[in-house]
């Protein structure tokens, strides 16, 4: 910083340190993995994205594709990487701007440890953040994709092409407006039905028309699901109805 002291060399690798320790713990927790080794299928039991996918994929009746696993973990570290390079920048920034406030006197040497540790927590939290919201949406998304492959095979195995999907949400006091608006009928109660070529693949923007593989927030709990040819909803649950009846032409 102009009129201030640099960072010495020792003070900038232990905080790259800080850094590299924090984004290993969210890889190991969100991706399953440790950096450099080798994506392979084995997490049924965790919430790691990998994981989400294997179980969700195997209750459906699928084999995993590793190769979907590998894409998911790409894109997903991609964000991870990202984050933490602005994380680096931001917090050698805001260190050095303490420094400078010390060297012009605005800061004690009683109160400079204090403020450099305060400023390095609280950059630190924040990208445990930014990663749990953005990967958020990436963990949803792996666990409908390992759904999405059970549900196209049984539909194509019925010959379907383009099969009705809902989105079966949890009924409590966290269950958001967006989700309520996408995923239920005006009732409230009844899951809406869409084709699967109408579900985006993308990030959901509060008001889009159309829902998404990825779920309309962070951590959202509205799970895909499947209704063959027949079968419909009474009072919010899933019955038969009659032969050949279609829930997407009823709803529609």
């Amino acid at each position: 910083m102009a009129n201030g002291p640099k960072l010495p060399e020792s003070v900038m690798l232990s905080l790259d340190s800080k850094v590299e320790d924090l984004f290993t713990r969210l890889r190991n927790r969100f991706l399953g993995y440790q950096p450099g080794k080798r994506i392979v299928v084995g997490y049924t039991r965790d919430k790691s994205l990998p994981g989400m996918y294997e179980a969700a994929s195997r209750e459906e009746g699928s084999k995993p594709d590793i190769s979907k696993i590998d894409r998911l973990v790409h894109i997903a570290n991609t964000y991870i990487e990202a984050t933490k390079e602005r994380t680096k920048a931001r917090l050698i920034n805001e260190v050095e701007s303490i420094l400078h406030d010390y060297h012009h006197g605005r800061i004690s040497d009683d109160d400079l440890d204090s403020a450099i540790d305060t400023q390095v927590h609280g950059i630190l939290g924040k990208a445990t953040l930014d990663v749990q919201n953005i990967l958020g949406s990436e963990i949803n998304k792996a666990k409908n994709l390992g759904i999405l492959d059970g549900i196209i095979s049984i539909n194509a195995a019925q010959g379907i092409g383009d099969p009705t999907v809902v989105f079966l949400v949890v009924r409590d006091n966290v269950l958001c407006e967006e989700c309520i608006r996408l995923h239920l009928l005006g009732d409230r109660t009844t899951p809406r039905a869409w084709k699967l070529s109408q579900v985006g693949s993308g990030y959901h923007k509060k008001g889009d028309p159309e829902p998404k593989l990825s779920g309309t927030h962070p951590m959202c709990r509205c799970q895909l699901s499947t209704v063959l040819p027949g079968y419909g909803f009474i009072d919010g649950r899933l019955r038969y109805i009659k032969p050949g009846y279609d829930l997407y032409s009823a709803q529609n």
